[in-house]
């Protein structure tokens, strides 16, 4: 699994290179990945490299679920139990409207929409659109996570060390 997470990591810079200089605003779904250290690591998965039909399920079993494993250290028969549940972490989409573009998000992450709204855009190339007011951080309840996968996922990452030692901190 390290050479699978090197190459996501390759794939997912040069996603970021492009992305940063695209000419045209992108869109697309994208994960918030929970890094052990806390925080998040962002996986964005714009239409235009992935294309125009892209949505959560496929990438997170293509490959987020797969990050999200070598992330944490997790067996293949972990990464298989987490597979099934592609709606246990945070995640949103960034979708194109009439003279407005939108960051749908389900508000799980904790951080304010100012940061959302950074991070996201930098990440779609949309901070000149952004400084200009065309970028709104949007609840959307579709994105939010779901019970029933974030107890799963959760149920699996416990069992690591360092989840274990940064809750108790």
């Amino acid at each position: 699994m390290a050479v699978k997470l090197a190459l996501l990591q390759y794939l997912h810079e040069r996603r970021k290179q492009r992305t940063r200089t695209a000419a045209k605003p992108l869109e697309g779904p994208y994960y918030w990945v929970p890094k052990q250290d806390g925080g998040y690591e962002l996986f964005s998965y714009p239409t235009e490299f992935y294309g125009e039909n892209v949505i959560h399920t496929q990438v997170w079993e293509r490959s987020t679920s797969e990050a999200l494993g070598e992330m944490w250290g997790l067996g293949t028969e972990e990464v298989e139990q987490i597979k099934n549940h592609p709606y246990g972490i945070p995640r949103g989409r960034v979708s194109i409207g009439v003279g407005m573009i939108f960051i749908n998000q389900g508000d799980d992450t904790g951080m304010s929409k100012d940061e959302v709204l950074r991070k996201i855009s930098s990440e779609f190339g949309l901070q000149g659109l952004a400084a200009r007011g065309k970028v709104k951080v949007v609840f959307d309840n579709h994105e939010v996570m779901q019970r029933r996968d974030k107890a799963a996922i959760e149920s699996v990452l416990k069992t690591r060390p360092a989840l274990t030692s940064r809750r108790r901190s």
